[in-house]
């Protein structure tokens, strides 16, 4: 991978196995988007052709129910990765993000300058 950025951002993470190329991102992002789009349907089909039949709070049970079934799945997809790799991609930002990390403290004006005001 060339690094065009000139940070070495590809370089690290092509030695590292770091980014898109992990094992198991792709079918963990797949199943996110497919998840996502199976919810905006599910919602737009209730909310247009069924929801009539009900209240208003079992619409919103109905909804927020919904949206909790697909955090659930979300987290049981992504919380095993995140336990494999944390520690992985924590070391990755530790290394390549060093450079952000630490930042000169601001100076108070000296006396000198603040006289002149």
């Amino acid at each position: 991978m060339k690094d065009l950025s000139g940070t070495g951002h590809y370089i690290f993470m092509a030695k590292n196995g770091c980014g898109w190329n992990m094992p198991g991102m792709g079918w963990r992002c797949a199943v996110s988007a497919l998840c996502f789009f199976l919810l905006l349907a599910f919602l737009i089909l209730w909310l247009f052709f069924y929801a009539d039949a009900y209240t208003v709070y079992q619409n919103i049970a109905v909804v927020v129910v919904s949206i909790l079934v697909f955090l659930g799945v979300m987290g049981a997809a992504w919380a095993s990765w995140g336990m494999k790799y944390g520690p992985q991609m924590e070391k990755y930002h530790k290394e390549h993000y060093r450079q952000y990390a630490k930042k000169p403290a601001r100076k108070a004006p000296s006396k000198a300058k603040r006289k002149r005001k």
